[in-house]
């Protein structure tokens, strides 16, 4: 493990490298941030997306490309960006508040143009993931303040809900088209669900869950997401393509969120500590946890480092809050050398 990795820092513009044995962390920040550059999503090649506070508090997206240019960005009419995924051709999804406080989702292509869309009748819709085709899955508003799940694709938008739901959130989707997310039931309680490209639902919980979040699913049908169990207390989880359910939290975590999955199955996220400090981790799929504290994250609370999204070759996007409490985006690359701390969790 690279014990002294962040020896040595370079400070290039807004943003901060660290390398060592093979190892980089980047800090960056999008151009005219103030507050907050949080990123969401790294595709193949290295692109990041995410969202970024200016001066007057306004919310914008930014596109960060493989040699470190920030790009920012809002769809026409916005008056708060929020960007949340991209794919492997560099097409963002997401969606904006109009000046009528209205939400849409859109779609920004890879050359900068934008295309913005609403399921029809709706009150406000919200984006959350693209795959390689194109679909996009989301959730929307009814005249009746009723949310449901919708898939964007080429043969149109199409609004879903897994049997006996009364809210649905479409949170990811796979390039099978195949949709992960999560749905309320009658009786206030949250359970997660994956449909498949025909229509047909699964849902599940983990053993001991009250409230169950999936995140990102990905092409072998892996899902990643966490939960809440008894005491209200959050804690990761992977479920196989099998549909078997494993739950794990690094060890010393109070809260467990596990917020992205790649291709072989290697889960990042966040973790509290019994001081509410944030840290990373990634956890590979033979279950071990390694963990992540970026430098120059905070020691409050609920400053430190939250990893959001990992792509096929390790790279992984993120954020750290510093102890003035401004977020700052972050990419590890190789990650292996990049982590400071072992553990096995449970």
């Amino acid at each position: 493990m690279c014990k002294s990795i962040f020896a040595c820092l370079l400070l290039v513009a807004s943003t901060t490298f660290a390398q060592s044995n093979g190892c980089r962390f980047v800090s960056f920040n999008a151009p005219g941030a103030v507050g907050l550059t949080q990123p969401s999503g790294i595709n193949n090649a290295g692109t990041i997306t995410g969202t970024f506070t200016d001066a007057s508090d306004v919310l914008h997206g930014f596109v960060r490309d493989v040699q470190g240019t920030i790009t920012p960005f809002d769809p026409p009419g916005s008056t708060k960006t929020f960007a949340n995924s991209i794919n492997n051709f560099g097409v963002i999804t997401g969606y904006f508040t109009d000046a009528s406080k209205l939400n849409h989702g859109f779609v920004r292509s890879a050359f900068g143009t934008f295309t913005d869309f609403d399921f029809p009748d709706s009150i406000g819709t919200q984006a959350n993931s693209i795959n390689d085709l194109g679909a996009i899955t989301g959730t929307y508003g009814d005249i009746a303040s009723i949310f449901h799940g919708f898939v964007r694709d080429q043969s149109g938008i199409h609004a879903f809900d897994p049997p006996g739901s009364v809210n649905t959130n479409g949170q990811s989707i796979n390039d099978l088209g195949n949709i992960t997310g999560s749905y309320l039931d009658s009786s206030g309680l949250t359970h997660g669900f994956v449909r498949d490209k025909r229509g047909d639902f699964q849902t599940f919980d983990p053993p001991g869950s009250t409230s169950t979040s999936p995140t990102d699913t990905n092409d072998m049908g892996m899902i990643a997401g966490w939960f809440i169990g008894p005491n209200f207390i959050f804690h990761g989880f992977v479920r196989n393509e099998q549909g078997t359910i494993t739950t794990f939290d690094p060890t010393g975590s109070t809260l467990t969120v596990a917020s992205s999955i790649n291709a072989d199955g290697t889960v990042v996220g966040y973790f509290a500590d019994g001081s509410d400090v944030l840290h990373g981790f990634v956890r590979v799929q033979q279950g071990r946890i390694t963990n992540f504290s970026a430098p120059g994250g905070g020691s409050g609370f609920f400053q430190g480092t939250g990893l959001a999204s990992i792509n096929a070759v390790g790279d992984v996007a993120g954020y750290y809050i510093d102890n003035n409490n401004v977020t700052h985006g972050l990419l590890l690359q190789k990650l292996d050398p990049c982590v400071e701390s072992e553990a096995s969790g449970r």
